[in-house]
């Protein structure tokens, strides 16, 4: 059967999804929130997950915004072509692990993906494809949960990180979406510092980042933990409110408090059988999401033009 707004295939036999735009509740009867800039999906099938792009000016759907340069859509010949202006590029890192009854399992690399491509729109600086996967071991007990070994995360990242460099890339500012990824991130930082003496790497998470979770603070006021709760529903809401269902959620608060205990895959499920670690996310908005979007590309792409 022809699937609606199929444009062409990958090449692999997967067909390809015409842009659409995103459906949102409004909140008021004012259309300031279409010239404001949106969130939109290019779904492509069999290649990854949803392409967020976020518009910039007036609502347009369907058409991707020029400024946004996405590797994965840029040929061999077009990258070489970049690299003679611009040896920048944007790394967006997640994981593939529960987030509650209430949120999709890509949650982590979504939330990356989309700061990720909303900085490339406001810098045109390059974003590569994201990495879908990472360390975990954590969230192995909750079906559908998929994890890299911590010596395969740092494996993939030194030969990213030796890749991109490889072809001409000096500055690489890494936006990870998963706690889970920052030990072996750093380790493999450390492993190419030593040989790859020109490349400067900057990370960027945006719940261990002061000024981007102020915005959940002055939003949601203060919160007891950062994984499935209001913060992260939120920004789900924001970015991709398709792989939110509030409904299944029980109303269980999971403060997260200080322990010397090991969290290891059987005691994380004890103490947060649902996932959720943090406060109950009902009262999570769509609007404090896109704050939190919005202060992160802020700060990413301050980041990078501070490397011009």
């Amino acid at each position: 059967a022809e699937e609606k707004g199929v444009i062409g295939h990958d090449g692999r036999g997967s067909a390809r999804r015409r842009a659409e735009p995103l459906s949102l509740h409004r909140t008021g009867s004012s259309n300031d929130e279409f010239s404001r800039g949106r969130v939109y999906y290019q779904r492509v099938f069999g290649v990854g997950p949803p392409l967020v792009i976020r518009s910039g000016g007036g609502y347009n759907p369907g058409v991707q915004e020029a400024n946004v340069k996405l590797i994965a859509e840029m040929s061999w010949q077009a990258t070489e072509e970049y690299l003679k202006k611009d040896n920048r590029v944007i790394l967006p890192i997640g994981a593939t692990e529960q987030h509650g009854p209430h949120l999709g399992l890509g949650t982590d690399f979504i939330e990356a993906e989309a700061i990720a491509h909303g900085t490339s729109e406001a810098t045109g600086v390059a974003a590569a494809p994201t990495l879908n996967y990472g360390m975990s071991f954590t969230n192995l007990s909750f079906t559908g949960t998929m994890s890299l070994r911590p010596t395969t995360l740092i494996a993939v990242l030194e030969d990213l990180f030796r890749s991109l460099y490889r072809h001409g890339f000096r500055r690489v500012l890494v936006v990870n979406g998963h706690g889970g990824n920052e030990a072996a991130l750093g380790s493999a930082i450390h492993m190419v510092s030593d040989d790859l003496r020109e490349l400067q790497i900057k990370t960027f998470s945006w719940w261990t980042d002061a000024e981007a979770y102020r915005v959940v603070v002055d939003q949601m006021g203060p919160q007891e933990g950062s994984h499935a709760s209001a913060g992260e529903t939120a920004f789900m809401l924001a970015a991709c409110p398709e792989g939110v269902d509030l409904k299944r959620l029980s109303g269980r608060d999971a403060p997260v408090r200080p322990s010397r205990d090991f969290m290891d895959i059987r005691r994380f499920r004890e103490k947060y059988p649902d996932g959720i670690m943090g406060l109950d996310p009902k009262n999570a908005a769509r609007e404090a999401g896109q704050a939190l979007l919005d202060k992160c590309v802020e700060i990413c792409a301050r980041e990078l033009r501070s490397w011009e």
